[in-house]
């Protein structure tokens, strides 16, 4: 698969994320194209949106403890999207190592967050794997 293709899968459901938190529901309409595009891939598609809906609460729950200095109500919704996203393909879903899916983090964040976001989202993701899951970092 590549980069093009797991980087679509991977915004469409960032997108509806961002959707649900913005309006309290996604656009599902919004999203539909993105089904057919030649670069996405709907079997990962669906692994990271079942980790995702499975365990948003913790996924939730992990995100508030390591932004320490905010609030979880007052964080920017596509930072949350993108921290969701990320962190249910990375510690739930597993479906891809650590460097490669906190740098996809980062370089979404730098395209589609404000200027510093990256900077926030690269910190998050590294406390939960520093604290919540070591024995990722062993798996080189």
């Amino acid at each position: 698969m590549s980069k093009s293709t797991l980087r679509n899968t991977r915004l469409r459901v960032i997108q509806e994320e961002y959707s649900k938190l913005a309006t309290g529901q996604p656009d599902w309409a919004e999203f539909s194209s993105l089904s057919y595009a030649k670069d996405f891939n709907k079997e990962r598609y669906e692994q990271i949106r079942k980790a995702l809906d499975e365990n948003l609460e913790q996924i939730d729950k992990l995100i508030a403890k390591y932004s320490k200095e905010r609030e979880f109500k007052n964080l920017n919704p596509i930072d949350i999207a993108i921290l969701r996203v990320i962190i249910a393909e990375l510690f739930f879903a597993k479906l891809a190592g650590y460097k490669i899916l906190i740098n996809e983090a980062i370089e979404i964040a730098k395209k589609y967050s404000t200027a510093n976001s990256y900077k926030y989202i690269n910190g998050v993701l590294g406390a939960i794997l520093r604290n919540e899951y070591k024995d990722l970092l062993k798996e080189i």
